[in-house]
């Protein structure tokens, strides 16, 4: 065998390997890239049954709060009459009577890591924030979507949204005495 022939004999040798060597690495990373995308995909199914599970029970928490406890008469009529009056001092006895009627729930809801309960009025006046009393009476009108559409519509909102101070799934209900 002549060298020429010895070297293509060579050179053709390390093609083949290099194409075996190549098309092998490719079928394992195309493996590894399914394996790695199956896995997440589980567990990007897992989350998000998780998220579900934990949604619809915040879901249930908070109609059950709105049903047996803050959709009385004695809430409601508290709120109408603060929607209804003009008087400075009587709107300020209405919101410490709300206040403290509802400061005991407020704190177990907290530990419930439910860290909001808002009340507002006709025009998305803000009536009463339990997580901050002392903030009362500025319009929520264009920066609160969600009320602006249940003191239009009348009829519940729950999603994810942002505000002021704290971004999170709200539950807004309507109140009406």
């Amino acid at each position: 065998m002549t060298l020429s022939k010895a070297l293509f004999a060579i050179l053709a040798a390390l093609i083949l390997f290099l194409l075996l060597f190549v098309t092998a690495y490719l079928f394992y990373s195309h493996h590894q890239k399914s394996e790695r995308e199956l896995y997440l995909a589980e567990k990007i199914a897992q989350e998000s049954h998780r998220y579900d599970l934990l949604k619809n029970t915040y879901d249930l928490i908070t109609q059950n709060i709105y049903e047996n406890i803050i959709n009385t008469d004695k809430i409601t009529s508290l709120v109408r009459a603060a929607d209804t009056t003009y008087d400075a001092a009587l709107l300020l006895d209405l919101r410490n009577e709300l206040y403290g009627e509802l400061l005991p729930v407020y704190k177990n809801l907290k530990h419930q890591n439910i860290s909001e309960l808002n009340f507002y009025l006709r025009g998305n006046i803000s009536f009463l924030r339990f997580d901050a009393p002392k903030r009362f009476g500025d319009s929520l009108s264009g920066t609160r979507a969600s009320i602006d559409k249940v003191n239009r519509t009348r009829q519940p909102v729950h999603g994810f949204e942002s505000d002021m101070t704290f971004n999170g799934y709200k539950h807004i209900y309507p109140l009406l005495h």
